[in-house]
């Protein structure tokens, strides 16, 4: 009766093993070929919040205008430009991207920015970025609406 119970309990743990190794675990990482980000997108419009140690300081608005195309093989190209506080940035040149669920990692050869998908629709997304300031109490929190083109 002790060797049954024994082969039954091997035969219990070699088939739990079998099951275990045959599960995957799922991937938060989207296959880029077939994103729905992939294509050319108006930068239409932004916003910023800008924090002091943790604090609502200013909601302001950004004044944007140009385009981001987010290729199939991971590459794109942005050509846009942010107003904010008076002062105007160029988005401009090549870049790399991937998703790891919600967010959009941007790396424009140096390290890459995390942005977060807040609105994934099939012709509108929203993303969202925090820059933390060389001071580390003041926090600016910007949003951009893409619309695809």
């Amino acid at each position: 009766m002790k060797t049954l119970n024994i082969k039954f309990l091997v035969f219990a743990l070699v088939a739990s093993m079998a099951c275990m190794a045959s599960c995957k675990k799922d991937s938060d990482t989207v296959n880029v070929e077939t994103d729905s980000l992939v294509g050319l997108w108006g930068v239409d419009e932004g916003g910023a919040l800008v924090y002091v140690e943790g604090n609502l300081l200013a909601d302001v608005e950004i004044t944007t205008g140009g385009t981001l195309k987010f290729n199939a093989d991971g590459t794109g190209e942005a050509d846009f430009s942010i107003t904010f506080m008076g002062e105007t940035d160029e988005a401009k040149g090549p870049f790399t991207w991937e998703r790891d669920g919600f967010e959009l990692i941007i790396d424009k050869g140096g390290e890459g920015e995390r942005w977060v998908m807040i609105d994934d629709e099939k012709s509108l997304k929203t993303i969202q970025y925090t820059h933390y300031g060389e001071e580390e109490e003041m926090e600016v929190e910007f949003t951009l609406t893409l619309n695809k083109k």
